[in-house]
């Protein structure tokens, strides 16, 4: 896929036809690596990162909470519930939407720091730029 120029937060889409619907209560271990190519062939800056994600069964309770929310407290209610993917996503729709939103800015920061996220002293800031669609 082609990465744009200027450093920030990218979505990465994968389509739908090319990877099977996750199966409830699987773990899921998930990475992505960029190949940055010098001059003299080194690759050893080539960041590296990866996860673990899981398929869950919402409960009734969750139906009801999700129910009466404005797009606004979505992600809010996900991260109480510790979807994190899931409020991660509805906070970056919101700040593509709303880039200098103060309220956004702020709970953009709050997502991250109740996440206890590593390296979110450079996430917080990042910009959120459109990108990327895997090519296959």
């Amino acid at each position: 896929m082609q990465l744009p120029e200027k450093s920030g937060i990218i979505r990465i889409k994968i389509s739908p036809k090319k990877s099977p619907p996750l199966e409830v209560r699987k773990n899921y271990l998930w990475g992505v690596q960029i190949f940055c190519i010098s001059e003299l062939g080194d690759r050893s800056g080539n960041p590296f990162v990866e996860g673990i994600i899981q398929r869950i069964q919402p409960k009734i309770s969750l139906y009801n909470k999700l129910a009466g929310v404005t797009p606004l407290t979505l992600p809010t209610v996900y991260a109480s519930q510790g979807i994190w993917y899931d409020a991660l996503e509805s906070m970056v729709q919101l700040r593509r939407l709303n880039p200098n939103n103060p309220k956004l800015i702020d709970d953009w920061e709050e997502l991250f720091n109740s996440a206890n996220s590593q390296g979110k002293e450079e996430l917080i800031p990042a910009a959120i730029l459109d990108c990327c669609e895997r090519e296959d």
